[in-house]
């Protein structure tokens, strides 16, 4: 029997709708419902062309015993991060408090004042090195609320603490440059307030610097595995003298790897491993909108065939593939395409990838304060909190806290992540056919750097 998600406008929540999770969407009617039965909320957050999301959903909220778990233990709420990108950033940050790798399908425990105390990523149905399984996982946490509820308030008024401090301190920051720009503080001479606050020439070259040192000279790229086309860097290189070879000689390699489509010309999410091989077969409509100016750029600056070959190929692959019949476009393909988006023929198909979670992305998921098995312990640093009072307030990452968790080595502070579908598909992935996804308006985390 469908639960809450059958009528709902996301395309995402409704292939959960068959899932026997009793879910409910985003909205107070959940917390009130937590409040009622004193039970923590799960918040599983992911989106329309997650493969690992789709994954947890076959092998664990389609399991009736695990989902009869939650469902006596906690009040679930599945949110679409391309609907509700508000919470979905808000969650992250308070994430970043328990796990080193963020990325979806994130899932967020929280207490009905909507307060974070513990959160993950992906966990398998079975534990595996490094991963408990989730029903472990699910089990520390019951353990926590019941036995230990001091505990668990105390972490949740830390992370609760520390988003409000960063907001304070993120509010002072923004009236700053809102009074220059009204006031026109004249720092440079040029009678320009606003622009003598953002970086000029001596600090932009030291980025390019920086960019370069991080270059993978072998493959092209930047940095290790996993990687990703990150459009926005390579812009701003080619924008810049400085940059501009590094910019062209990444766009070559990464025009010639197997990131991108030799057959329909666009280019793929990202790449598990470093030399730019099995590529995750999502292909996101913001990534190659982006690497289709900047190769037409390359063209230009050049006037060499690579760059107008790829050029004209993601140009191609745009207008046949992501285009939609009224005009439009579509914002993502789906790297599970090839199967029914109902939970019920997801949970009947035999996923066509090794192991989740045997190639698993470094470091674990699994921290030293936090639930492990059925052990359970405070977390190590406080990150942002959800958002319960006020559910369209997007919060920016913490400052590091000043005290660890007694007796443990030292907490995680919250750091600059790079964000994908964790975990990395594994190997053996073998490219699928797609299906098209259109709900709501595509994000630029695969192609951006964050704070």
């Amino acid at each position: 029997m469908p639960n809450r998600l059958a009528d709902a406008i996301s395309p995402y929540l409704r292939s959960h709708a068959d899932n026997p999770v009793d879910w409910h969407g985003w909205g107070e009617e959940a917390f009130a419902e937590a409040r009622a039965r004193d039970l923590p909320l799960l918040v599983s957050i992911g989106y329309s062309t997650c493969h690992w999301c789709h994954v947890m959903a076959r092998e664990s909220f389609s399991d009736p015993d695990l989902a009869a778990y939650l469902n006596a233990h906690f009040v679930s709420i599945k949110v679409d991060r391309e609907e509700h990108p508000e919470v979905d950033a808000t969650y992250l940050a308070a994430a970043s408090a328990f796990v080193d790798g963020l990325g979806w399908p994130l899932n967020v425990f929280v207490n009905p004042e909507g307060r974070a105390f513990y959160a993950g990523t992906y966990f398998p149905p079975i534990a595996v090195p490094g991963r408990p399984a989730f029903r472990q996982v699910l089990e520390a946490v019951t353990d926590a609320w019941t036995a230990r509820r001091a505990e668990v308030t105390e972490t949740g008024a830390l992370v609760a603490d520390a988003l409000a401090a960063a907001a304070r301190q993120q509010e002072v920051a923004d009236a700053a440059v809102a009074d220059a720009a009204v006031d026109g503080v004249d720092v440079d001479g040029d009678g320009d307030g606003l622009r003598s606050l953002l970086p000029q020439g001596g600090v932009l070259d030291g980025i390019v610097a920086a960019l370069a040192a991080t270059e993978d000279t072998r493959h092209g790229g930047f940095g290790g595995a996993p990687k990703f086309p990150v459009a926005p860097a390579l812009g701003f290189l080619l924008g810049r003298p400085a940059g501009r070879d590094l910019a062209l000689r990444t766009l070559k390699r990464m025009g010639a790897s197997p990131l991108r489509d030799s057959v329909e010309g666009g280019f793929f999410r990202y790449a598990v491993n470093g030399d730019w091989s099995e590529p995750h077969f999502e292909r996101m409509l913001y990534d190659n909108a982006q690497l289709l100016e900047l190769y037409t750029q390359a063209w230009k600056l050049t006037g060499e065939q690579w760059a107008r070959t790829v050029a004209e190929g993601v140009a191609g692959f745009l207008l046949s593939v992501m285009q939609l019949p009224d005009g439009g476009f579509a914002s993502a393909q789906d790297s599970e395409s090839g199967r029914s988006p109902d939970a019920a023929s997801r949970a009947a198909t035999t996923p066509s990838t090794s192991t989740p979670g045997a190639r698993s992305p470094a470091p674990p998921l699994t921290r030293r304060c936090s639930p492990a098995g059925t052990a359970w312990r405070s977390p190590r640093s406080p990150g942002p909190v959800s958002p319960s009072t006020s559910p369209g307030t997007r919060m920016p990452r913490p400052a590091p806290p000043t005290t660890c968790c007694p007796g443990i080595s030292p907490c995680h502070p919250p750091v600059t992540r790079r964000r994908s579908c964790a975990p990395p598909s594994p190997a053996g992935s073998r490219r699928r056919g797609r299906r098209w996804r259109t709900s709501g308006c595509s994000h630029g985390d695969s192609s951006n750097w964050h704070s």
